[in-house]
């Protein structure tokens, strides 16, 4: 076994075990103490390291209610995002996520974790407490070696004692818990373990060769070494070696040295060589050639020239992140069964000054900015903090402000507060602007500067100014109760609640007048009277909110005038004019009327319309014209407001409403809704009755009166007078036996006309078609039913019932008998149920008929409603809005229409 040099000696803890330890001392000033915590490795989330308030003895130096109100946070150090400030139990520092001291302080025999925690408000109580937290290393990894297995080869014709460089095994833990020492667990006798001590501290595990192999007799060795460290027991990492015994090759490259040991600075450039290592072989030929080649470890970091054993970077060093690098140079000549020989070479990065100091500054108040009072010296500003990277000299830092009213005191190492040095004044300079300059001592020195900007906050030491000492005003005695006499003004220099001004009335005034506190507005409490006083003078106060406030004070004189009180008064409340629709604008509407009682020239006004873009008012004589041609349809009545306005101060007025109505004259022709263009043709049976209706024309006029008062007649088509239209209805009935005639079909021009007389009757036409089906003979057509289409026309087909009748007969013929009685029922059936939904639509119009004669009838607000119930047509009509009426045969007829469902089929 090979033991690692140094012996430690430790005390063992577990991890179960809490070891709680915390102290306080001062650090020579009075507002700035220090804290000490020891806490074991693998800290978990949201556990509390310790409490800030008792562990820096603040419950001490400070009441109970100032402790209340301290609000305290994070604001430096190393590792900060690991805790936070508790901020249900106050003082609290806790961490944040779980803590492994061997990713915080890997390989390191201490590891201190290092914070400033400050009292950030109330910004009087601010302070900084640092704390120190020690975490004890635990034995919690295990030793590994870079890779498990290694093959050598080696000839037969090495010579004892010569060694081989084997792979390290690392363990993060404290030098405690490192790797102690490296032992054989499967060997041969051949070959040792050797572990040598480097100058630099490192060490090198080696394979010695103890005697001298024949490779007839074994070609190859398969050993395991094993890697422990200090823990008890101890944690073990293993390493597999396999041998490959090689054919004798006489000589093999030997290096310069036995170890190489370089200093690199960290800037040093990229693919430039910085160390050449040189091996040689005395053989001639390929067996004398030598290659070089690095280790797999720092492959990304460093490249070596396989010919020449040049070594150059790859990418750039960082002193800060890593100081050294061990690599492992490998020679071996070209030769077969070529030996490699290795040799170590130690680079170590010297540091540069490459880092500038950074800056940061903490304001610690609810506004985020940097905020000082005025008239105040000594009084704290900010938290400085600077950083470096760099180390020695070169981390070494110094600060100073710009600005002579404030300074830098230094409270820890890189850690800073500005104080003000003289008395502010906000009112003269609200807005300061300081360099912080920063300096380390590096060489060539680097600095860095930050300006920042201190908003000067506000004291109460200026007292408010109104605008003018002494306010004159004139007010009318007929002023009412709240009228607007004044606004006074007065400025304060300060800021805040110190600058708002409140005003007052002094008692002098006789409670006359009232003021508005905030803006200063002066209106009248009461009326006035210019035969009882006419003048009045009074002081008023402008109060600033600082504790104590100051006071200033004006004079107001004001005189109180005759003035115009009479407003004009129209000849009556309202007023209703009337026009036809059609006319060109400027139609003369109607007059409107008013008077003023006050004397010249207060007695003068003017006329204005509340809505001048369809009429228009002359100012003067009051003569309403209009602006526009106007359309009764559109709007029948318009609703306005006359205004009599005084053309005299104060302007009084008085208003009358203003109603104009628009008579309609006959400008619109009826509109037919059926028939259309789209539903214009009705198909009747050539069997039907003289006197049934077949259909009603419809139609309607927007205008009214006779205006649209619609009568309905034929044009042209009525051939042998076969139909006629009831004028009135627009009925459309059969007037004579269809069978006499020939005609297929009828085209009958349908007429109707408005009885309008002003602008003579307006008239529409439409073409209704009438086709005569006579294909079905008399017994057949009991069953043809019409049907109603888009409530206005009746229509028959029958086309696919003929079919398949016919088709059934023929069938019938073929087929067996009793199949054609079968059909032949069915039939019978068929046609009584046809004929009884054709008498059921017959009472359906005829009803509809005696319902037109009712007022309130109109098409729209007629419902025609069909319900299938046990096979059977149930119908309803029903008059929508229906209002009582006088005749009390209709009343019943109505009712009996609309409440009475008759089971027809």
């Amino acid at each position: 076994m090979v033991t690692v040099h140094g012996v430690f000696n430790w005390i063992m803890v577990y991890q179960s075990i809490w070891i709680f330890g915390a102290h306080s001392q001062d650090v020579g000033n009075s507002q700035n103490s220090e804290v000490h915590y020891t806490r074991i490795d693998e800290l978990p989330d949201d556990v509390t390291v310790g409490n800030i308030i008792h562990d820096a003895s603040l419950d001490i130096r400070y009441e109970l209610d100032v402790l209340d109100s301290f609000i305290f946070d994070i604001i430096g150090g190393q590792h900060m995002g690991f805790f936070h400030m508790d901020t249900e139990h106050l003082g609290n520092l806790k961490t944040s996520k779980f803590i492994d001291r061997d990713l915080v302080c890997q390989n390191a025999e201490d590891c201190d974790i290092v914070l400033d925690v400050a009292i950030v408000q109330p910004s009087e109580y601010f302070q900084v407490i640092q704390v120190t937290l020690t975490l004890l290393d635990i034995n919690d990894n295990i030793p590994e070696f870079i890779k498990s297995e290694e093959t050598l080869h080696i000839s037969e014709n090495a010579m004892p004692p010569v060694s081989f460089v084997l792979p390290t095994a690392t363990d993060p833990d404290s030098p405690t818990y490192s790797i102690k020492s490296y032992s054989f667990t499967r060997r041969s006798s051949k070959f040792d373990l050797e572990l040598i001590e480097n100058s630099d501290g490192t060490q090198d595990l080696r394979l010695k060769l103890l005697e001298r192999l024949d490779r007839e007799i074994q070609s190859s060795y398969n050993l395991q070494v094993q890697a422990l460290d200090g823990g008890k027991p101890a944690k073990v990492g293993l390493l597999d070696i396999q041998i490959i015994v090689m054919d004798a090759n006489d000589n093999v490259p030997v290096f310069e040295r036995d170890m190489y040991n370089i200093s690199v600075r960290e800037d040093h450039s990229i693919a430039s060589p910085f160390l050449k290592v040189k091996a040689t072989d005395s053989d001639e030929g390929l067996n004398g050639q030598v290659i070089y080649s690095l280790s797999d470890q720092f492959m990304d970091i460093f490249n070596i020239d396989s010919q020449s054993g040049e070594i150059s970077l790859i990418k750039e060093l960082d002193y800060e992140k890593q100081t050294s690098y061990h690599l492992l140079v490998t020679a071996t000549d070209q030769g077969p069964d070529s030996v490699p020989v290795h040799v170590r070479v130690v680079i170590n990065v010297e540091d540069v000054n490459d880092f500038l100091p950074k800056i940061s500054v903490n304001a610690w108040t609810e506004s985020g900015q940097l905020e000082v009072m005025e008239n105040e010296v000594r009084s704290f500003v900010a938290h400085v903090s600077v950083t470096d990277e760099d180390t020695g000299l070169s981390g070494k830092v110094r600060c100073q402000v710009t600005d002579s009213r404030f300074t830098l005191e230094e409270m820890y190492r890189k850690r800073y507060k500005i104080v003000t040095t003289t008395m502010l004044d906000r009112e003269k300079e609200d807005l300061i602007k300081v360099n912080i300059q920063c300096q380390d001592q590096g060489i060539p020195s680097l600095s860095d500067s930050l300006q920042i900007t201190i908003h000067v906050l506000d004291q109460n030491d200026n007292p408010p100014i109104f605008l003018k000492s002494t306010y004159t005003v004139n007010i009318p005695e007929t002023s009412h109760i709240g009228y607007s006499v004044l606004t006074v003004m007065a400025k304060d220099a300060d800021v805040d609640s110190n600058s708002q001004i409140s005003y007052h009335l002094h008692a002098n005034s006789n409670n006359l007048l009232r003021i508005d506190s905030i803006n200063g507005v002066i209106t009248t409490n009461s009326l006035l009277d210019y035969e009882t006083m006419d003048h009045l003078n009074f002081y008023i106060l402008a109060i600033d909110g600082g504790d104590p406030s100051f006071t200033a004070t004006a004079t107001v004189s004001m005189t109180i005038t005759d003035v115009n009180d009479e407003k004009p008064i129209f000849g009556q409340p309202s007023y209703n004019f009337g026009t036809f629709e059609n006319q060109l604008p400027g139609t003369e509407i109607g007059t409107v009327q008013a008077t003023d009682n006050d004397a010249a020239p207060n007695d003068a006004f003017i006329f204005t319309l509340s809505d001048n873009s369809t009429f228009s008012i002359n100012p003067i004589n009051g003569l309403i014209t209009s602006n526009k041609i106007l359309d009764r349809e559109h709007e029948a009545a318009y609703y306005l407001y006359v205004q009599a306005t005084d053309i005299e101060l104060p302007y009084l007025s008085s208003t009358a409403s203003l109603t104009i109505y628009v008579a309609d004259r006959n400008d619109n022709a009826p509109r037919i809704t059926f028939p259309n263009d789209d539903n214009n043709t009705i198909e009747i049976s050539s069997f039907l009755s003289p006197g049934y209706i077949i259909t009603n024309i419809l139609a309607s006029d927007v205008d009214l009166g006779n205006n649209a008062r619609l009568e309905y007649s034929f044009g042209k088509g009525n051939i042998d007078n076969m139909f006629t239209l009831d004028p009135i209805s627009g009925l459309v009935t059969l007037q004579d036996d269809l069978s006499k005639s020939k005609q297929e079909r009828y085209k009958l021009l349908i007429i109707v006309k408005d009885h309008g007389e002003s602008e003579g009757g307006k008239s529409a036409m439409a073409t209704l078609n009438i086709v005569i089906n006579r294909t079905v003979d008399f017994a057949e057509a009991s069953h043809i039913t019409p049907q109603l289409k888009d409530n206005s026309s009746l229509t028959l087909g029958f086309h696919e019932k003929i079919l398949i009748i016919i088709g059934a007969t023929t069938l019938i013929i073929v087929s067996l008998l009793i199949v054609a009685i079968v059909c032949i029922k069915r039939r019978q059936v068929d046609q009584e149920r046809d004929s009884y939904k054709y008498m059921c639509r017959v009472d359906m119009v005829n009803m509809k008929k005696d319902l037109r004669k009712h007022d309130d009838y109109s098409h729209e607000n007629l419902n025609i409603i069909e319900n299938n119930i046990d096979g059977r047509k149930r119908i309803k009509l029903n008059i929508d809005n229906f209002s009582a009426s006088t005749d009390s045969d209709i009343d019943k007829k109505v009712i009996n229409y609309n409440d009475i469902q008759s089971n027809l089929c």
